[in-house]
């Protein structure tokens, strides 16, 4: 009977920002481009991006809220 072994997951969270971009870039670098597919980790890219409405409000960027 063959075992196999699952691959630990690895999460990397992006949104539009140039810093998620480097995160996302040094990951694949020291991670997945030496390794190739024998890489131990399965990699799940999660990206946030903002809705229009939260992006900008009457008060200018950002979410606003009146009480």
């Amino acid at each position: 009977m063959a075992t196999t072994t699952e691959k630990q997951v690895m999460v990397v969270g992006i949104d539009d920002s140039e810093h998620s971009t480097y995160a996302l870039v040094w990951t694949l670098d020291h991670f997945f481009t030496t390794l190739g597919s024998n890489s131990p980790f399965k990699l799940v890219i999660v990206h946030a991006k903002p809705s229009p409405a939260s992006a900008v409000g009457l008060a200018g960027p950002g979410l606003s809220w009146v009480v």
